[in-house]
C-alpha cells in the first residue's frame, strides 16, 4: 500500500469516526461557524518549503491533511509531490512541517488542506477544495490554496544546475 493511499485510509476511517453514528452527514451543514478560525500559510526559503497550520478556534482539530503538488499536477489529476498528514492541533496551536525532498524541482507549488473538527454534533471543515471526496457534499472551501514558487539553483557538491534547468 502506498504512502497517499495509507494517509487517505487512516484520514477516512478518522472521518467515519467523527461523523459517528448520531450525526448523519447529511443532516449538517459542514461549514464552521468561524470560517477563519483555522490558516494555514506557506513560504519557500532555498529549495525548503515551509507549511504552518494555525487552530484559532476554540477546540482541538481531530483530522488535518496537507497536500503539496507540483505545477501542472493538481488534485485528482496528479500525485502529490509531499503529504503530512493527519495532523491533531490543539487550540490556540500552530504546526509546522518542512518539506526538503530530493530531487525539488523549482516550479510552482500549491498547497491543498482540510482539517476537521466536531462542532454541535456535526463534523466540520476548514481548508481548499478537497484533495479526496471524503469531505461533506455541499462544502464550501474556507481558503484557496497557497502557491509558493522554488526558484533556486539545484547543487550536487560543487555543481551547480541553474534554474530552469529542470531541477
Amino acid at each position: 500500500m502506498s504512502r497517499i493511499q495509507r494517509l487517505l485510509l487512516a484520514m477516512t476511517g478518522s472521518a467515519v469516526l467523527l461523523v459517528g453514528w448520531a450525526a448523519p452527514v447529511a443532516a449538517a451543514p459542514p461549514n464552521p461557524s468561524v470560517p477563519d478560525a483555522v490558516t494555514l500559510t506557506a513560504f519557500g526559503t532555498g529549495k525548503k518549503i515551509t507549511i504552518q497550520v494555525t487552530n484559532n478556534y476554540s477546540a482541538p482539530l481531530t483530522l488535518c491533511g496537507i497536500f503539496l503538488y507540483l505545477d501542472p499536477a493538481a488534485p485528482h489529476a496528479g500525485s502529490p509531490a509531499d503529504t503530512w498528514g493527519p495532523v491533531d492541533l490543539q487550540p490556540g496551536k500552530t504546526r509546522e512541517h518542512v518539506v526538503e525532498m530530493f530531487p525539488m524541482y523549482n516550479g510552482n507549488y500549491h498547497v491543498y488542506w482540510n482539517c476537521a473538527v466536531a462542532e454541535n454534533e456535526k463534523t466540520v471543515w476548514w481548508g481548499t477544495a478537497p484533495h479526496y471526496q471524503g469531505t461533506d457534499a455541499g462544502w464550501t472551501p474556507t481558503a484557496q490554496p497557497p502557491s509558493v514558487l522554488v526558484d533556486t539553483p539545484t547543487c550536487l557538491g560543487p555543481v551547480c544546475f541553474p534554474p530552469g534547468f529542470g531541477i
